[in-house]
């Protein structure tokens, strides 16, 4: 089998994602910046066996229920997929996920989770232009619901455009919902 480079995403559930998907969609047309999909990058791994990637993901979510993380600010960097950023509130239960994946052979135990939604990739912003389309963007709640864990191929280095173009999920597994109370 094919080994490759790849990245696992917890997934906004469709309300959430539908949300920050066209705030994404709004700056890379303002910005002329790749759209992407709105997503936490829980590890990276490379050289993974790309022929039971679904059944691995199916082992690390086996009883793992869906989770809400808390915003904590709208936020800005250098790094190009941090251009303009959501920072999330670390978690338990988004740590141990991490980990779990990590166990099998999808990442490595010293990947550093900062859980974060990117909201624009864009190279060459200056701190000021970051800061004033941070000021704009409306968050209708401090949390985000998660529901799904998606393996996504991927260059080793997303550096451009083009290597958010080539970003391509290859799995998608749906996380248990917490029961109703």
């Amino acid at each position: 089998m094919a080994t490759s480079h790849y990245s696992f995403w917890l997934m906004p559930s469709v309300a959430d994602r539908r949300y920050w998907q066209q705030v994404i969609h709004d700056l890379a047309a303002e910005f002329e910046a790749p759209v992407f999909t709105p997503h936490v990058t829980l590890q990276v791994g490379d050289n993974i066996d790309s022929g039971n990637i679904e059944q691995l993901l199916m082992t690390v979510t086996n009883k793992t229920r869906a989770l809400c993380l808390q915003i904590d600010a709208v936020s800005y960097d250098t790094q190009f997929t941090k251009t303009l950023f959501l920072q999330l509130v670390e978690s338990p239960e988004a740590s141990q996920l991490s980990h779990a994946l990590a166990r099998e052979g999808l990442g490595t135990e010293d990947y550093l989770l900062n859980p974060h939604i990117s909201l624009l990739y864009k190279n060459n912003l200056s701190d000021a232009v970051k800061q004033g389309a941070g000021e704009k963007i409306q968050v209708p709640g401090w949390t985000v619901f998660f529901d799904e864990l998606w393996a996504v191929e991927c260059p080793g280095k997303c550096l451009t455009h083009a290597d958010v173009e080539s970003l391509k999920p290859v799995a998608k597994v749906k996380l248990e919902r917490p029961p109703l109370p």
